[in-house]
């Protein structure tokens, strides 16, 4: 409000006149001071405006820096929170906008152009919104550059993410006594290489196996491994290639040849496979015992023979009895007249 104006008493005579156009002037001065309705200067109350508990009615748009209610401060009317990105120099900022420096969310608080940032920061223009989260390196971190190797017990972790399940690790297929941290010691220092393949030929053990080529199939070495194409090739070179239809193929698993001719008691063979013992307990009388035992009883066995100058063209029987999957015992009979005969050369093929 204005200030009340200086008023002359007004005595008889000129200078009544003049007196009354200096009173005139002191309450339009004031009057100026405190309003002016016709927009001239100055136009602003510049004193606080006391209503005395009486409401401000019919005020329209309310023009204001800043609203306060209860002596707090609302919003600011020319900013509200807004986010203005990354901050930058030489913009103008006012009240409430977020920017973000390194990271870190700030809030202005002051209206002003920016300059340097930790200037502006340091004069109280911003202050931290929301603050940037650590980087990782703090005690108890984990860095992705390690790549899990800072894991403080890598057993427990194993088993935390399902590693090792009904006391077998899912990595090597063992015992939970052959854990995670077993097979990288047991990898250390084993080196890429060209054509090789990591393995363990122990328990507890890591060698490499080299992937051979066609041309290397013929090797015998027991630290190779043959590729498909090398394992194909070898099959067409000796012949077993399946050619047409779809049904499987079954390889013997046991062949003898032998002289019949000899006394009774063990016999030499001539050539054999996968036989253990060949004896004659008669004429025409033998048994067989294999190296390794068959899967089952359930064999087939083909025989040959023939060859003595008294017998070369005698047909000759093969009667097959007591079989095992460890062996088995047979006669050669002569098939006209029924009589157990010894043969020259003779050979059978077991095929399962």
């Amino acid at each position: 409000m204005s200030k009340q104006p200086t008023i002359s008493t007004i005595a008889s005579g000129f200078y009544s006149t003049t007196a009354l156009n200096v009173n005139f002037e002191n309450i339009r001065d004031q009057f100026d001071n405190t309003l002016s309705l016709d927009g001239s200067t100055p136009n602003a109350m510049e004193a606080d405006l006391d209503l005395n508990s009486n409401h401000l009615l019919n005020a329209g748009d309310i023009y204001s820096d800043r609203l306060f209610l209860n002596g707090l401060r609302v919003t600011s009317v020319e900013a509200s929170i807004t986010w203005q990105g990354e901050w930058a120099t030489a913009t103008d900022y006012v009240v409430d906008q977020l920017v973000r420096e390194d990271g870190t969310v700030y809030i202005c608080l002051v209206d002003h152009t920016s300059g340097t940032f930790a200037t502006d920061l340091s004069n109280s223009y911003w202050e931290v919104f929301a603050q940037k989260g650590s980087a990782g390196a703090g005690t108890g971190d984990m860095l992705a550059a390690n790549n899990l190797s800072d894991v403080a017990d890598a057993d427990t972790s194993l088993a935390n993410l399902g590693g090792v399940t009904d006391g077998i690790n899912i990595f090597k297929g063992t015992t939970t006594a052959q854990l995670q941290s077993d097979i990288l010691d047991d990898l250390a220092g084993l080196t890429q290489a060209t054509n090789k393949i990591p393995y363990f030929n122990s328990a507890t053990t890591a060698s490499t196996l080299s992937f051979v080529d066609e041309d290397d199939m013929a090797s015998d070495s027991a630290t190779a491994i043959p590729s498909q194409q090398s394992v194909k090739a070898y099959a067409d070179s000796v012949g077993i290639t399946q050619t047409s239809g779809s049904a499987p193929y079954y390889g013997a698993r046991a062949f003898c040849v032998w002289d019949a001719t000899g006394a009774t008691g063990a016999t030499t063979t001539q050539a054999e496979g996968n036989i253990g013992t060949l004896t004659k307990s008669g004429t025409g009388l033998w048994s067989v015992t294999f190296d390794t035992a068959m899967p089952d009883a359930h064999y087939a066995i083909t025989y040959t023979g023939g060859g003595a100058a008294a017998n070369d063209n005698v047909q000759t029987d093969m009667n097959v009895y007591s079989k095992s999957t460890t062996g088995f015992s047979f006669s050669l009979s002569d098939a006209t007249n029924n009589t157990f005969i010894d043969r020259l050369n003779n050979s059978f093929v077991v095929v399962r």
